[in-house]
C-alpha cells in the first residue's frame, strides 16, 4: 500500500461520491492505494455513498467509519488520517476530487522522486463547476533551500492538495495543534526539527496538476480561522521549534499578516458575504488597530452586493491601497 486518500466529510455526500469515482477511476492502481473516510456525524443522507462504497469495496480498498458526535474541523481530520497506513498520505476534501490520469501523475512522482511534501497546484471549480485559475502560480520546481520553501508554499497547504509522507505526520504533533483549524499541516513540525539538524525535507512542486478544488461554502468559520486560529496556530509553533526556525517562521507571520490587513483581502472577504463586523468580537487587538480599513472595506463591500456594482472596480481600488 503506497498512498492513502484521507477525507473527512460533512454533509457533502452528493460531492463525496465524485471525489471517490474519481480516486477509483484507474484500476490499474487498485492494489496501491487506500481511501480512508470519517464521517463526522452528519445530518445529511449518506445512504447513496455507503452503497457506492460497499460496491467499489469489492475492488478497492475503502474504509469508513461514522462519529457518533460531532468533532471539531482539527478532529475530524485526524480521524480520516489515524487509520491509514500508507507510505504517503494524500489529503483531499469530501468535495475535492482528482483530475483524469492524476494517480499516474501521483505513482509516477513517487517512483522517480524521493520526495517528503509534494504540494499540487490545483484547479479551482466552483459549485457550478465552472473552473477557475491554477491555485499556485507555478509548476515543476524542487527546493534546496527550507526557508524558500516554506514562505513560498505554506499558504498554499490546503487539505486537498497535499501528498506526504506518513512518518512526517506525527500524532501528537496533529493533537498538539488541535484548535487551529490546520492541525493537518503538523507536518511542518517535523520539518523544522529536521531543518535545526541541518538536514532539509524534500519538497516539491510537481509538473502535473492532479486536483480540483471546489470552492463554496464551508464547514468552517472562516473569519474564525483567518482572525483567530492563525495566530494561535502561530503560538503553538513558536512554543516548540528552536531559534533558527523561529526566525523563518516570523518572516512568514509577517507576510500572512500583511495580507490579512490589506483592503483587497477584505473586500474580498466583504463580498464573499462575511460579516467584517463580526472581526471585533473576534480578534478585539486586530479590529482597533485596522478599524477604519474594516469599515471602508466593510462598506465598499455591502455597496457592491446591494447595487451589483462591478467587483473588479472595487478589487482595483483594494489593490491600489495594500
Amino acid at each position: 500500500m503506497i498512498v492513502s486518500f484521507c477525507i473527512p466529510t460533512l454533509n457533502r455526500a452528493h460531492y463525496l461520491i465524485q471525489t471517490i469515482r474519481s480516486i477509483c477511476s484507474d484500476v490499474d492502481f487498485s492494489t496501491q492505494f487506500e481511501i480512508c473516510i470519517y464521517n463526522n456525524c452528519s445530518d445529511s443522507d449518506y445512504t447513496e455513498v455507503e452503497k457506492e462504497i460497499s460496491v467499489l469495496s469489492e475492488s478497492f480498498n475503502i474504509t469508513y467509519t461514522k462519529g457518533d458526535i460531532r468533532l471539531e474541523i482539527d478532529h475530524s481530520m485526524f480521524e480520516a488520517v489515524r487509520h491509514a497506513v500508507g507510505e504517503y498520505l494524500f489529503l483531499i476534501g469530501d468535495d475535492d476530487y482528482l483530475q483524469t490520469n492524476a494517480l499516474k501523475d501521483i505513482y509516477d512522482l513517487i517512483n522517480n522522486e524521493e520526495v517528503d511534501l509534494a504540494v499540487f497546484n490545483a484547479l479551482r471549480v466552483s459549485d457550478q463547476n465552472e473552473v477557475g485559475v491554477e491555485l499556485i502560480g507555478f509548476k515543476n520546481k524542487r527546493y534546496f533551500d527550507f526557508e524558500e520553501a516554506l514562505l513560498e508554499l505554506k499558504e498554499y497547504c490546503t487539505y486537498g492538495n497535499l501528498l506526504v509522507k506518513r512518518e512526517f505526520m506525527k500524532p501528537e504533533d496533529f493533537k498538539y495543534l488541535f484548535g487551529t483549524s490546520h492541525a493537518y499541516g503538523c507536518f511542518w513540525l517535523s520539518f523544522f526539527r529536521r531543518y535545526e539538524l541541518g538536514d532539509i525535507p524534500r519538497i516539491v512542486v510537481p509538473s502535473s496538476s492532479v486536483v480540483c478544488l471546489r470552492y463554496i461554502e464551508k464547514n468552517y468559520d472562516l473569519m474564525q480561522v483567518t482572525f483567530k486560529d492563525a495566530s494561535f496556530e502561530y503560538q503553538l509553533f513558536s512554543n516548540v521549534i528552536g531559534e533558527k526556525s523561529k526566525t523563518i517562521l516570523s518572516k512568514f507571520d509577517s507576510r500572512l499578516q500583511h495580507r490579512f490587513t490589506s483592503l483587497k483581502f477584505l473586500l474580498n472577504l466583504g463580498l464573499a458575504k462575511n460579516d467584517l463586523g463580526r472581526i471585533k468580537s473576534i480578534n478585539e487587538k486586530y479590529y482597533e488597530k485596522n478599524k477604519l480599513k474594516i469599515l471602508f472595506a466593510d462598506l465598499l463591500s455591502k455597496t457592491a452586493l446591494k447595487f451589483k456594482r462591478p467587483i473588479k472596480f472595487l478589487l482595483k481600488m483594494g489593490a491600489r491601497s495594500k
